[in-house]
C-alpha cells in the first residue's frame, strides 16, 4: 500500500480517506518542500486497522497520532501509472493517437508550427484557414479519381 491508495484532496476542508475508509483527523500543507501534504489518522483507528501493517503512516509519540506525508506530484504519477497498466489509459489515448496524424500535418505542411501574425484573434483566423486549407486538401484528394496504372508499350 503507498500514498496512491489514499482518496487525497489538498484542500484543507476535505479530509483524507485511507483505503479502508477512515477519515484523517487533520491535514496540513508544510512550508517546504513544496507539493507536500501531512495527514494524520486518529491512532486507536489506525492500530484497529485491518490493514495496518500494510500501512505507509508513521507514528508520531508527540501529536499520538499517525502521520502520513504526501509527495503530491509522485503520488499523481504513480496513480497514471497504475492506470495505464490497468488499461483505462488506452481507450483515452486511443483519442489522441488518432488526431497526432493531422497535427502532424497540419504543422509540416500547412506551417502551424511558424505563425507570422500575433494576438488571439488573428492566430484564431490562422488556424481556422490552415485546417480548411487541409480539409479541402483530403476533400480534393477523396473526389478524384484514382489514375489508371499505365501500362509500357509492348514494342
Amino acid at each position: 500500500m503507498t500514498a496512491a491508495d489514499f482518496h487525497l484532496d489538498p484542500r484543507p476542508e476535505e479530509p483524507a480517506v485511507c483505503p479502508t475508509g477512515h477519515f484523517s483527523t487533520a491535514q496540513a500543507v508544510p512550508e517546504t518542500p513544496a507539493n507536500r501534504l501531512e495527514l494524520t489518522f486518529d491512532r486507536a483507528t489506525c492500530e484497529g486497522c485491518a490493514l495496518f501493517h500494510a500501512c505507509p503512516t508513521q507514528l508520531n509519540r508527540a501529536e499520538d497520532a499517525y502521520v502520513l506525508t504526501v509527495d503530491l506530484a509522485a503520488t499523481n504519477l504513480e496513480r497514471r501509472r497504475r492506470a495505464e497498466a490497468r488499461g483505462e489509459f488506452q481507450p483515452r489515448y486511443a483519442i489522441r493517437a488518432g488526431i497526432e496524424a493531422t497535427n502532424s500535418e497540419l504543422k509540416r505542411r500547412h506551417g502551424l508550427g511558424d505563425l507570422r501574425v500575433r494576438g488571439r484573434p488573428r492566430v484564431e483566423l490562422a488556424v481556422y484557414l490552415k485546417a480548411l486549407g487541409c480539409n479541402v486538401k483530403r476533400m480534393v484528394r477523396t473526389l478524384m479519381p484514382e489514375p489508371s496504372p499505365v501500362t509500357p508499350a509492348m514494342t
